[in-house]
This record gives C-alpha cells, structure tokens and sequence, in this order.
C-alpha cells in the first residue's frame, strides 16, 4: 500500500488525498492488526475505493474526449 502511495503521489495519477488515505491506512494495517478481526477488512475496502475511482476517472475522460453526438474529437 506504501509502495502504490509513493506511486500515486509522484505520477499524480489518482487525487493526492487518495495517496494520503492510503499511507493512512497502511499505518494503521501496520499496528493495529493484531487488536480485531475486522482490521483485516481494511485492505479489501481500500481495494474497493481503488477500484471505483480508477473507473470513475476513466470514465470522465472517456466523456471528455467524445463530442455531443458521441463520435471521438481526436485532436
């Protein structure tokens, strides 16, 4: 998680804050995992968020670059 913040935050490929909620939740993987059972369930949901915002930012990019009528502005 550390390695795909570090990542992020030099390519700028997702948002800034998501690479800040990442070595978030890498941290509190790295002292709490032994205190509950449902911190395990952290990085399942952090993959989660990964993913809909890799398609969400997809998507409007996808949107961007089409015209009204639906065909590519290629540029």
């Amino acid at each position: 998680m550390t390695v795909m913040g570090t990542i992020w935050v030099r390519t700028g490929v997702l948002p800034r804050w998501l690479a800040l909620v990442t070595y978030l939740l890498a941290a509190v993987l790295l002292v709490s995992i032994g205190f509950t059972p449902w911190v395990v369930l952290v990085f399942p949901a952090w993959v989660l968020v990964i993913s809909v915002a890799i398609l969400v930012l997809n998507y409007r990019r996808t949107d961007e670059q089409e015209g009204p009528d639906g065909l590519s502005i290629a540029g």
